[in-house]
């Protein structure tokens, strides 16, 4: 496609000839420099001045950027008055589109070595993201990295007031509501944070939910936290045909909303067709809600594997855990399990379907001092304490809230356990629920000793409520009824 340019040498002269040249298809930005302050005024000014309908192009190369606090030597804020703690910021603008030199090379990258604060504390004691947007629509990244800088930021406590670490909430990407966002054959790589955070607050009633994000073939490596985070009120999400790598101290698409009961956990949302690799054996995904219930989550045809890169090679990869959850679909994936950790765990949970996938695991976890091997799937009650001194009936018996799941089938997948005397599927205490024995749940045991193959459905406990009792249908699958 033949692309159409408005180019000038001097930065000076393309601000004063910017909107002259507004119908343009994509207007190209100048070089950055080596002044960090510069390039952030720069950029902003370019971002602030675009009409609806812009496409601006980033310059070629790594561009450093300054904190917009550093950079303007003052707090910044957004046009609605949130204070955005960016280097860029995306505020109260429709209809943009930031995109990449054709060449490929383009770099928004956080200053490393940013300058210390009067009292000589570093500038990111606070929170500190690369690109941030708030109150924005049919807002669209495309064919650009952004580098967080992680791994050249100190690590030491000796940073922060209180003898503390620079902030952990650095995002390359910060989303608060905002709309029909596109994130498109991107690298967000680096965070010391997340590759993406996504939130929104209710009291911005013209826009009270960050909803209709697409997130598609773009590469997460090597961010410090999670790759992805869904916080409150973050609703139809589609995440597809993307890669994650190495996210390091959570998981690599984690939804850990909070807030309260006007509140909205995760909604409607689609994780298609991405591949998760893993340097560090654990929990990998997490789905599911907080102060309100995730509800309409799919996650089909992903893989969750062991990275060749990992040292040393234990050919383990990661887990699944479903938390607080409804109508939650885990099917046609592969994903190969880790040690310390059960494959596909739920708890707080009704309508989950687990079908036709390929599931492993290694899980053999330390409990009371010895290992006890774990389930492949395994959905149980939980138990939660109403607090001390809070008792049910004569004291001093404690007073529980206890959460069963309900509406549970597990149907049509193929279970191998790398541990000897371990369950495939283990359901407990659940209505309505039930495996399906006989239409495809074939599981496989291994160790070094043996090697055999059973289509024996797993051990589980069929109800917590003597009225419950087990039927099958005509395609043998078995359910719980009261």
């Amino acid at each position: 496609m033949e692309r159409q340019y408005c180019k000038t040498g001097l930065w000076l002269v393309a601000t004063m000839l910017w909107f002259s040249c507004a119908s343009a298809a994509v207007a190209a930005m100048p070089p950055c420099g080596s002044d960090p302050k510069a390039n952030t005024l720069l950029l902003q000014k370019a971002i602030d001045q675009a009409p609806a309908g812009a496409t601006l192009e980033l310059p070629p190369g790594v561009c450093v950027l300054a904190k917009c606090d550093i950079a303007k030597g003052q707090i910044c804020y957004s046009p609605a008055g949130l204070r955005h703690s960016s280097a860029l910021h995306i505020g109260k603008k429709s209809k943009l589109t930031l995109t990449g030199a054709a060449n490929g090379t383009s770099v928004l990258k956080l200053d490393p070595h940013p300058p210390r604060s009067p009292s000589g504390h570093h500038a990111y004691c606070s929170a500190t993201h690369v690109l941030s947007m708030h109150l924005s629509q049919f807002i669209t990244l495309r064919d650009f990295t952004i580098d967080g800088s992680d791994g050249e930021l100190p690590e030491d406590t000796t940073q922060c007031p209180g003898s503390s670490r620079i902030n952990e909430r650095m995002f390359n990407v910060w989303l608060v509501n905002a709309t029909h966002v596109t994130i498109d054959r991107m690298k967000l790589i680096k965070a010391h944070g997340d590759g993406l955070y996504m939130i929104a607050e209710r009291n911005q009633t013209t826009m009270p939910f960050t909803e209709n994000i697409a997130v598609t073939h773009t590469e997460f490596l090597a961010n410090n936290r999670a790759g992805i985070t869904f916080q409150r009120n973050v609703g139809k999400v589609s995440i597809e045909g993307n890669y994650f790598r190495n996210s390091g101290g959570d998981q690599d698409l984690d939804m850990e909303p909070s807030g309260g009961a006007e509140d909205r956990g995760p909604y409607d949302v689609v994780i298609d067709n991405n591949v998760f690799e893993r340097l560090q054996p654990k929990i990998t995904v997490t789905l599911g809600g907080g102060g309100q219930r995730a509800r309409n989550i799919r996650f089909t045809r992903n893989t969750i594997r062991a990275s060749p890169l990992a040292n040393p090679q234990t050919s383990q990869g990661g887990c699944i855990f479903v938390y607080t959850a409804e109508k939650t679909t885990i099917a046609h994936n592969t994903i190969i399990g880790a040690q310390s950790c059960v494959t596909i765990w739920a708890q707080k949970v009704a309508d989950l379907v687990v079908e036709q996938n390929h599931v492993e695991s290694f899980a053999n976890l330390q409990q009371n001092g010895a290992f006890r091997p774990q389930a492949v799937i395994d959905h149980a009650r939980r138990h939660v304490n109403q607090g001390a001194g809070v008792t049910c009936g004569q004291p001093p018996k404690p007073c529980y809230v206890i959460h069963y799941p309900d509406r549970i089938t597990v149907r049509g997948n193929t279970i191998m356990h790398y541990v000897r005397h371990s369950k495939g599927v283990l359901l407990r205490n659940v209505d309505a629920s039930g495996v399906d024995p006989y239409g495809g749940d074939e599981q496989h045991h291994r160790s070094d000793e043996q090697d055999r193959t059973s289509r024996d459905h797993a051990a589980w406990h069929p109800c917590h409520w003597d009225r419950c009792a087990v039927w099958g249908d005509r395609r043998g699958l078995w359910r719980l009824q009261e």
